[in-house]
Protein backbone atom coordinates (compact mmCIF):
# COMPACT_ATOMS: atom_id res chain seq x y z
CA UNK A 1 0.00 0.00 0.00
CA UNK A 2 1.63 3.40 -0.83
CA UNK A 3 0.65 6.33 1.43
CA UNK A 4 -0.42 9.84 0.81
CA UNK A 5 0.63 12.70 0.72
CA UNK A 6 -0.52 15.08 3.13
CA UNK A 7 -0.10 19.11 2.83
CA UNK A 8 1.22 21.00 5.37
CA UNK A 9 -1.62 22.56 7.95
CA UNK A 10 0.52 25.52 9.60
CA UNK A 11 -1.09 27.98 6.99
CA UNK A 12 1.67 29.76 4.86
CA UNK A 13 3.70 31.31 8.11
CA UNK A 14 7.55 30.86 6.75
CA UNK A 15 9.43 33.31 4.19
CA UNK A 16 7.78 32.77 0.44
CA UNK A 17 10.86 30.45 -0.68
CA UNK A 18 10.25 28.43 1.91
CA UNK A 19 6.40 28.55 1.34
CA UNK A 20 7.32 27.79 -2.43
CA UNK A 21 9.71 24.56 -1.60
CA UNK A 22 7.09 22.74 0.34
CA UNK A 23 4.43 23.11 -1.77
CA UNK A 24 6.65 21.98 -4.18
CA UNK A 25 7.61 19.13 -2.18
CA UNK A 26 4.32 18.17 -1.13
CA UNK A 27 2.71 18.13 -4.81
CA UNK A 28 6.13 15.75 -5.87
CA UNK A 29 4.98 13.33 -2.82
CA UNK A 30 1.16 13.68 -3.81
CA UNK A 31 2.11 12.63 -7.37
CA UNK A 32 4.34 10.09 -6.48
CA UNK A 33 2.18 8.28 -3.22
CA UNK A 34 4.53 9.00 -0.84
CA UNK A 35 3.74 10.53 2.98
CA UNK A 36 5.14 14.17 4.10
CA UNK A 37 4.63 15.14 7.89
CA UNK A 38 4.75 18.88 8.87
CA UNK A 39 7.81 18.90 10.77
CA UNK A 40 8.20 22.91 9.94
CA UNK A 41 4.48 23.61 11.41
CA UNK A 42 5.62 21.63 14.58
CA UNK A 43 8.50 23.95 14.70
CA UNK A 44 7.17 27.27 14.37
CA UNK A 45 7.41 28.96 17.77
CA UNK A 46 9.94 26.57 19.03
CA UNK A 47 13.35 28.48 17.89
CA UNK A 48 14.35 32.03 18.65
CA UNK A 49 10.80 32.96 19.96
CA UNK A 50 11.75 30.09 22.64
CA UNK A 51 14.93 30.85 23.67
CA UNK A 52 18.71 30.95 22.26
CA UNK A 53 18.71 28.46 19.42
CA UNK A 54 22.82 28.60 19.03
CA UNK A 55 22.91 27.16 22.98
CA UNK A 56 24.80 24.43 22.83
CA UNK A 57 22.69 22.10 25.74
CA UNK A 58 21.05 19.08 23.95
CA UNK A 59 18.81 18.57 26.76
CA UNK A 60 17.99 22.17 28.13
CA UNK A 61 15.74 22.97 30.99
CA UNK A 62 13.81 24.69 28.61
CA UNK A 63 11.52 22.45 26.92
CA UNK A 64 9.94 24.78 24.42
CA UNK A 65 13.26 25.23 22.79
CA UNK A 66 14.18 22.31 20.20
CA UNK A 67 16.90 23.60 18.45
CA UNK A 68 20.85 23.35 20.27
CA UNK A 69 24.12 24.61 17.86
CA UNK A 70 21.76 26.31 15.76
CA UNK A 71 19.79 24.08 12.94
CA UNK A 72 20.03 20.47 14.46
CA UNK A 73 17.35 19.30 16.71
CA UNK A 74 18.18 19.06 20.69
CA UNK A 75 16.17 16.31 22.30
CA UNK A 76 12.87 17.64 22.49
CA UNK A 77 13.38 18.73 19.03
CA UNK A 78 13.92 14.93 17.92
CA UNK A 79 11.08 13.87 19.85
CA UNK A 80 8.55 16.33 18.35
CA UNK A 81 10.15 15.25 14.71
CA UNK A 82 9.10 11.73 15.85
CA UNK A 83 5.71 13.09 16.26
CA UNK A 84 4.93 14.99 13.24
CA UNK A 85 5.89 11.40 11.41
CA UNK A 86 3.56 9.59 13.43
CA UNK A 87 0.97 12.07 13.32
CA UNK A 88 1.61 12.35 9.54
CA UNK A 89 1.16 8.41 9.43
CA UNK A 90 -1.91 8.05 11.67
CA UNK A 91 -3.79 10.79 9.81
CA UNK A 92 -2.96 8.86 6.42
CA UNK A 93 -4.63 6.20 7.69
CA UNK A 94 -2.07 3.50 6.53
CA UNK A 95 -1.88 0.36 8.68
CA UNK A 96 1.04 -2.26 8.07
CA UNK A 97 0.10 -5.06 6.28
CA UNK A 98 -0.98 -8.30 8.19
Amino acid sequence: MRLQAQGCRHGGTGPPWLEERNAALVDLARRRGALVADVQGHFLGHGVHAGDPTAADSRPANRTLWYCGLIEPNAWGAHHIRAAWWQAINDSGWRPPR
